[in-house]
């Protein structure tokens, strides 16, 4: 599946050549805003609608970057974890190599409200097995600190061909891939994971072969799938308070995800008050995808 993983070609009147390969696209938008800007054409008054417009931007930059400063924290953090204990009994110059591969290429393209995160899937020749490893359980500690924010983020993740036409812009079948699991796929605030995504975890083993990685390839794979459930329709996703994320016993855990429900359930109220049973049926999802994986923390709320 992955032969042939990133080449380069030149296309004429263009001075740089463009990168055309295997490419890990993550596509997020931040959730009700298109509703907010609707609201502006209610507004009458020029002056008015014009202070509304400002304070709405304002709003919407705030969240964009509260989000994408979180998420890339979180990001560092998983791709600089330490060392597996294997690669510690291999030979210093092996061990270099090890340290050197935690860098990554990992790129942000951001329009209106919706932010883009993707990487290509192999490097300089490496197979950037840990970068994907960082923006799996980047995501999943992401998604309730923005809940708790009052931030709901919906998105998609998936790996196929792609080009980087410029640094920062990325295009082909797998950015649309990214888009069709956010837009079509996730419904409520929740990360979508693609096929061929899951699929790279699955045959990892058979697909790569990168002695000495090869173990460690193998274990972050199973890190990742620890996080990725299947929903009742048969579609994967970032469980991101699941068993594994739980176990992690992350700081302020227990308060984060209480916030984060109590926004979920005030968006619930908020629209069935409203009789938007589309948007009311999603919340109702949301809020029963808490309780089921969280009644210990919720209980009482």
């Amino acid at each position: 599946m992955l032969e042939d993983t990133h080449s380069q070609i030149r296309i004429p009147a263009v001075e740089q050549p463009v990168s055309v390969g295997w490419y890990v696209v993550a596509y997020f938008d931040i959730l009700g805003q298109q509703d907010k800007m609707d609201e502006l054409k209610l507004i009458d008054n020029p002056s008015l609608q014009r202070e509304r417009f400002k304070q709405l931007s304002f709003d919407m930059v705030r969240m964009v970057y509260r989000f994408r400063v979180a998420f890339n924290e979180l990001f560092q953090s998983f791709l600089a974890t330490r060392p597996p204990d294997h690669i510690k009994q291999l030979p210093s110059d092996i061990q270099q190599q090890y340290f050197r591969r935690r860098t990554s290429e990992i790129r942000f393209q951001t329009f209106s409200d919706t932010l883009i995160v993707y990487f290509p899937l192999k490097s300089k020749e490496i197979f950037q097995s840990r970068v994907i490893y960082a923006i799996v359980y980047g995501i999943a500690l992401v998604m309730p600190a923005m809940l708790s924010q009052g931030i709901p983020i919906r998105g998609g993740i998936d790996l196929g061909h792609g080009a980087e036409l410029c640094p920062g812009e990325i295009y082909g079948p797998v950015l649309k891939d990214a888009y069709t699991l956010e837009h079509e796929v996730a419904r409520y605030p929740r990360i979508m994971v693609g096929n061929a995504f899951v699929e790279c975890l699955d045959t990892i083993p058979s697909d790569i072969d990168e002695a000495p990685y090869n173990q460690l390839h193998q274990e972050l794979a199973a890190e990742c799938k620890a996080v990725i459930s299947k929903d009742s329709e048969g579609a994967f996703y970032i469980d991101y308070l699941g068993t594994k994320i739980r176990a992690m016993k992350q700081p302020h855990w227990a308060k984060v995800v209480q916030d984060a429900y109590r926004f979920v359930h005030e968006q619930l109220k908020q629209f069935e008050k409203q009789s938007n049973s589309k948007l009311a049926e999603r919340y109702r999802e949301l809020s029963e995808y808490f309780l089921d994986r969280c009644p210990g923390i919720l209980y009482g709320l």
